[in-house]
């Protein structure tokens, strides 16, 4: 008689295997959701810098020096797709107009329009940055200037 020689698997064999090709499944599958949300972010960003660059763009050919800084009145002043529209502002609504592949970023846009230092009076410059908020509450921002004549 031979005790060790069986053919088979045992249920304690069975369920380790199981559980081990489980573990596997579940690393793979976290993998593959990690890559497509970091490539879904990496897409976003890309995006809202071309929309950030536009805005830079008219920010900086749609108003004067002259007309900025008489609006600013040497203070800090910051541009939201709700605060556009104050009567003395220099700029239209239309800044936060942009969308790309269907996503409006008006409500996720910020401009802030830095006070002015002694330097940049003496040159004649308004710096301003944009901020624009993408994927999952992650932010990116731009820079830009008006330069007086």
């Amino acid at each position: 008689m031979k005790i060790g020689n069986h053919q088979g698997f045992t249920l304690i064999e069975g369920i380790a295997s199981i559980f081990i090709m489980s573990l596997i499944f579940i690393f793979a599958l976290t993998v593959v959701i990690n890559v497509q949300r970091r490539s879904a972010a990496t897409r976003a960003q890309i995006a809202a810098t071309e929309i950030g660059a536009m805005i830079r763009e008219d920010v900086e050919k749609d108003a004067t020096y002259a007309d900025v800084a008489l609006w600013m009145v040497g203070q800090e002043k910051t541009l939201t797709s709700t605060a556009c529209a104050q009567p003395d502002s220099p700029y239209a609504c239309s800044l936060f107009a942009y969308e790309n592949d269907g996503t409006t970023y008006a409500d996720t846009v910020t401009i802030v329009f830095l006070a002015p230092t002694t330097d940049s009076t003496n040159y004649r410059i308004i710096h301003f940055q944009i901020t624009i908020v993408y994927f999952d509450a992650r932010a990116i921002m731009l820079e830009g200037m008006i330069v007086g004549e």
